[in-house]
């Protein structure tokens, strides 16, 4: 087996390793550093999720619509009822002032074809 040079994995300091190694020595540094002082090692965090925003806080909603073409059912050809919302709030801020935006897009269906099947 061939042993691998510092070229063929494209090394940006080439066959010189005094600068690697000057890097896993200060890592090592770090480490140790980190182990005297017992603190924990950097770790991927946790997304906590999503928190509901304040419901004292005044909703300004915007109501987006349905394309024509979406607003026909393609089977029968006549209207969609609007059967709900998806919704999604974003906190914004004016000067001196917080509101949240609450968007509804329409989802729509056909009553017609619903009682058919």
């Amino acid at each position: 087996m061939e042993r691998a040079t510092a070229y063929a994995f494209h090394l940006p300091f080439g066959t010189d390793c005094s600068l690697m190694a000057k890097v896993t020595d200060i890592t090592r540094r770090r480490f140790d550093q980190r182990a005297q002082l017992k603190l924990p090692l950097k770790g991927a965090k946790k997304h906590p999720g999503r928190q509901e925003l304040p419901a004292h806080l005044p909703r300004i909603e915007k109501i987006i619509a349905c394309t024509p073409k979406q607003c026909v059912c393609g089977n029968c050809g006549k209207e969609n009822s609007v059967i709900g919302y998806e919704m999604c709030e974003q906190l914004n801020v004016k000067p001196a002032e917080y509101f949240v935006v609450v968007t509804k897009r329409e989802k729509r269906a056909c009553k017609d074809c619903e009682d058919r099947e």
